[in-house]
């Protein structure tokens, strides 16, 4: 039984208000906060205020032992239960020794000293693989005409920058690479194109470390996420 209390949570729009705010707040801390994660339907049970407090608080606790957190989060969803993880590549000062947090609670489980998680009452599963979500783009945009302004500016942009990202992979310029993938990655995330932000998404994880082949394979799932895109909608491509 769900107390009255308690909210259905989506959690990819609170975990990335969360990191954003984090983003802009930690830096006021001389900490460096860099926040990840893939989109996710998927909603929980939870008081929204306290639990958006609380995990500020314990990144706010983490931000006064190191100038810098790079935090991914995922999740475990099996049954009535999901897990909130957040982890890192690099050990978290604290998580070694937890008596340095003032702010940890006791529903916080170590993994190790990479990261953490909690455990959260699992809402409706709402799953969709769609290439546009218009639904969701017009809870944020509420009217049909601008959806569509704002999808033309989206379409117009993404095919210049898949050109421009293309061209950085031949080049094996792996700075331009990251940067332009994170622009189509944040573009796509705008306008509910989730295929399209899931591929960038990829590449700018591996963009570092992977081969040219690698990353032109990447390319080519992301393009073909992009002409995916243009005929759910309807647009004329080359």
């Amino acid at each position: 039984m769900v107390s009255k209390e308690l909210l259905v949570i989506e959690t990819y729009p609170f975990i990335q208000n969360l990191f954003e705010d984090l983003t802009i707040s930690l830096s006021y801390t001389n900490c460096k906060f860099q926040g990840s994660l893939d989109y996710i339907y998927i909603t929980v049970h939870a008081d929204p205020v306290d639990l958006k407090n609380n995990l500020f608080l314990v990144f706010f606790d983490f931000s006064k032992l190191q100038s810098e957190l790079n935090i991914h989060f995922s999740i475990s969803h099996i049954d009535d239960s999901v897990k909130w993880i957040f982890r890192s590549p690099t050990p978290i000062k604290g998580l070694n020794n937890l008596d340095q947090l003032e702010h940890w609670k006791n529903e916080f489980q170590k993994l190790d000293d990479n990261g953490f998680f909690l455990e959260l009452q699992a809402g409706p599963l709402m799953v969709k693989d769609l290439p546009f979500d218009r639904d969701k783009a017009k809870e944020l945009y509420l009217d049909d005409q601008l959806i569509d302004q704002v999808l033309v500016k989206f379409i117009e942009r993404c095919g210049t920058l898949l050109k421009e990202l293309h061209g950085s992979i031949l080049d094996l310029d792996r700075k331009r690479i990251f940067l332009v993938a994170h622009t189509i990655k944040g573009s796509a995330r705008n306008v509910f194109a989730i295929q399209i932000s899931s591929d960038a998404l990829r590449l700018e994880k591996i963009y570092e470390k992977a081969t040219q082949k690698e990353l032109l394979d990447a390319w080519e799932s992301l393009n073909t996420k992009y002409i995916n895109f243009l005929d759910f909608l309807g647009f004329k491509h080359e």
